[in-house]
């Protein structure tokens, strides 16, 4: 049977039964090896004075507590130049856009800003509606 006769239903199906299984799979091999189940992100906020970075993907299961704190020093030591390249960059987009607008004659930017009004009304809309996290 090829994949091709199947119903986008039933090839939906099939996927979701592959992607539960190896799921699965997954999970028992990761016993099996004496690893601890990972445990739920947790929405609590940390009690840490100092902010933390943040790792880059992928590292977190890589690397050792000390790497980890050397990683965080790195990111600390950068971070300020970042900023100040972060703000730089926001001015030269707004100074774009501005540009961009003056392209635009009074009809045209009055569109443009009433169709951005709108999309903010929506995401805002969403944000509320949009269920709270729990904090168990």
């Amino acid at each position: 049977m090829s994949y091709r006769s199947l119903s986008a239903k039933a090839l939906a199906t099939l996927l979701l039964v592959a992607l539960a299984t190896s799921a699965v799979q997954m999970t028992a091999w990761s016993q099996e090896a004496g690893e601890k189940p990972m445990a739920a992100p947790s929405r609590v906020q940390s009690t840490r004075s100092e902010p933390r970075g943040r790792l880059p993907n992928f590292y977190t299961r890589v690397v050792t507590p000390q790497q980890r704190e050397q990683i965080y020093e790195i990111q600390q030591g950068f971070a300020e130049e970042i900023e100040a390249l972060q703000a730089k960059l926001a001015a030269v987009e707004a100074n774009m856009n501005q540009e961009i607008e003056g392209v635009l004659d009074t009809d045209q930017l009055q569109q443009v800003k009433k169709l951005q009004a709108e999309a903010a009304e929506r995401r805002e809309n969403r944000r509320r509606n949009r269920p709270m996290a729990s904090a168990e």
